[in-house]
């Protein structure tokens, strides 16, 4: 696990890698605050000093803190595109639409639980531009947005 981490890290940043990961559970403080630098090893010393001192940073972002995406909706089913793989997975997984981000590449949608309208809007912007706020779903082994609300651009 050590290596994919440091395989990781050195392709996409150490900031890159905590934003999207998150500190490890051992090394992350119990409260939302800023990481204390530790005392024994020089900084830069590990990977988890790295991560820890990148922290420093970074603005935290809870795990349920709403994000931000914007791109193009597209529908799986049709999309021949170069995440075309990721479609595939989406449909299979019963995803029907999902969004070609300039940053993330594409990501499969799905409604919220509490409100299904801003997905539900979604079927009528397929081929537009838009922005779209929700939480990343845990568990999956493709990027998956839960849709909480969506806008044209």
């Amino acid at each position: 696990m050590g290596e994919i981490i440091d395989e990781l890290v050195e392709k996409e940043g150490e900031l890159a890698v905590l934003l999207r990961y998150g500190i490890p559970p051992d090394a992350a403080p119990a409260a939302p605050a800023r990481a204390a630098a530790p005392a024994a090893s020089p900084p830069g010393d590990d990977l988890i000093d790295r991560l820890l001192a990148a922290a420093n940073q970074a603005p935290i972002i809870l795990p349920s803190s709403e994000l931000t995406w914007t791109g193009t909706v597209v529908e799986l089913a049709a999309y021949q595109g170069r995440y075309a793989h990721i479609a595939e997975v989406g449909l299979r997984e019963g995803h029907t639409l999902g969004l070609l981000a300039a940053d993330e590449g594409m990501l499969c949608l799905t409604a919220s639980e509490r409100d299904l309208e801003p997905f539900e809007r979604l079927r009528g912007l397929v081929g537009r531009d838009v922005e779209i706020f929700g939480w990343l779903v845990d568990g999956t082994d493709m990027p998956v947005v839960q849709v909480t609300a969506s806008r044209p651009q």
